[in-house]
């Protein structure tokens, strides 16, 4: 009868370079002391939840003012209301799960926040009833503040993260792993914002202490050095973990992570650079005593289809009546610019492979191609610019109100006609031409699968200082991960990126 496979023998990898306790027959690796971890989590946690709470009470106070202008006088008893009502959403946000919160997905985020939220109204205005009746003007204060959380949430946690940030009051985490494994994954970590890790250091063969991946231009090769310093060898990583009180590690490799780090670290995180855009946004399914990655298309499903296509309608409607005013500021723009008309259209390709019309306002002068042509020719130094994306910083093309438009992104609102006429969606990836889809290579099978979109991951992380690579990346992210929480993220991240025009040119 054949033996079977020892469960309990080290992998080759990371096990023998690991201290263990003593040899001895019954000895089992001693856990670290984690007396420092509790600390963290709650200076983390407690910070973000104090500004949930501040955002409610910002929020109820906002609904009390508009509703007591409203009827014209003052509402009584609103201090003891305010206290009832906070301590409400108080208990909603604890039990919702978003603390502390540590690298917690932002779509998942806003989902269990709009939860609590929602309960905790409920909760308080089925409170409001049993001591009350439907003509208390508290259930008018209640809704309107829940519609201003929408708001004052997310703008408040933003807040408190990017203060947290410059105190550097994040929960330090090592990496483990090759030095362009490691870029690979920090990049992507990034791409959301911060999720309140900070990266203390990271371990490697010693050849990636100087010598530099190849991956990164390097500027932000050296930019990489120092927020990720390279501290040892895998042999030093509990020693240094414990100097350090670090107590969370990410593995980035292939190879499994060995069982001896389960003692040392009471946080694990595996990822594969290689399969990581694969498994985004996947959850871990367990079959018995094995587990498996339960990857979900759910833009392939046709209620969810649904769903984005009746959001799209709805809010491109809405917006196309309410910015008449600025469309008309716009056109006379243009028009006292440039002779010429006042929208462009450029055939782009969109959901399963039709062509379509993607409508713009006019940035350029008539003669576009003709000044180009010139501007290189006299130019010859811009040829590659122009060659890598079909973009100049300085365009001779551009009119003075185009440059404004473009900056600001105004330059795009006609395509909300494309999104009410189903062409495009308010999210997804950037409409491309057909000299873009050689580009795109394997990723454009995933691109023909969706509606391409006004705004989507690529706008909001960096847009035109990112490479074509990492667009490509972001695009496939999107399809595969997509859900309508990601959506109102983005959007959400949209109006930041407009307003700071971040990337833009």
């Amino acid at each position: 009868m054949p033996s079977s496979p020892d469960l309990t023998s080290p992998p080759e990898t990371l096990e023998t370079a690991l201290p263990l306790a003593p040899a001895d027959s019954f000895a089992i690796p001693r856990p670290r002391p984690t007396r420092s971890y509790l600390p963290q989590l709650l200076r983390v946690g407690l910070t973000i939840y104090a500004a949930d709470l501040l955002a409610a009470v910002v929020a109820l106070t906002g609904g009390y003012l508009l509703v007591a202008f409203a009827i014209g006088k003052e509402i009584n008893h609103f201090a003891p209301f305010l206290a009832v009502a906070a301590t409400f959403y108080s208990l909603g946000f604890w039990a919702s799960g978003v603390y502390p919160s540590v690298g917690m997905h932002p779509a998942r985020e806003l989902k269990q926040l709009f939860r609590a939220a929602l309960c905790s109204t409920l909760a308080t205005a089925l409170g409001l009833l049993l001591f009350s009746n439907f003509s208390s003007p508290y259930l008018w204060v209640t809704g309107i503040a829940f519609l201003l959380m929408g708001i004052t949430v997310p703008a408040g946690r933003s807040l408190a993260k990017s203060l947290m940030r410059r105190l550097d009051l994040g929960v330090p985490f090592y990496f483990v792993g090759k030095r362009a494994d490691i870029q690979q994954v920090q990049q992507a970590m990034g791409c959301f914002g911060w999720t309140m890790l900070r990266a203390a250091g990271r371990f490697g063969p010693a050849e990636d202490q100087t010598q530099q991946s190849g991956v990164l231009p390097p500027k932000q090769e050296v930019e990489f050095e120092r927020a990720v310093p390279y501290m040892g060898e895998i042999n030093d990583i509990v020693r240094e973990a414990e100097r350090n009180r670090v107590h969370w590690l990410f593995v980035v490799g292939e190879a499994a992570p060995s069982k001896s780090l389960f003692f040392h670290f009471p946080e694990v995180i595996w990822i594969n650079p290689k399969r990581s855009n694969l498994c985004a946004g996947s959850t871990i399914m367990s079959c018995g005593m094995a587990s498996g990655v339960r990857i979900e298309e759910s833009l392939l499903l046709p209620i969810p289809q649904f769903q984005k296509r009746i959001v799209d309608c709805v809010v491109a409607g809405v917006a196309l009546l309410a910015l008449s005013p600025l469309f008309a500021v716009i056109a006379t723009l243009i028009k006292l610019s440039s002779p010429g008309p006042i929208f462009f259209s450029h055939e782009r390709i969109g959901a399963g492979g039709r062509s379509f019309k993607a409508w713009k306002f006019r940035s350029m002068v008539p003669d576009a191609q003709t000044v180009l042509a010139k501007h290189l020719a006299e130019h010859p130094e811009l040829q590659a610019e122009w060659d890598k994306d079909h973009k100049l910083k300085n365009d001779p093309r551009i009119t003075w109100i185009g440059r404004i438009i473009r900056k600001t992104s105004l330059d795009e609102l006609p395509q909300l006609w494309n999104v009410f006429v189903g062409e495009m969606s308010l999210v997804g990836p950037r409409p491309i031409v057909k000299e873009e889809i050689q580009k795109y290579g394997e990723t454009f099978r995933d691109y023909l699968r969706v509606t391409p979109g006004i705004t989507g991951l690529w706008q909001i992380s960096g847009r035109n200082n990112t490479t074509y690579a990492q667009r490509l990346a972001y695009d496939e992210f999107y399809v595969r991960s997509w859900s309508p929480w990601l959506d109102l993220y983005i959007l959400m991240r949209t109006v930041k990126t407009v307003v700071f025009c971040e990337g833009a040119y």
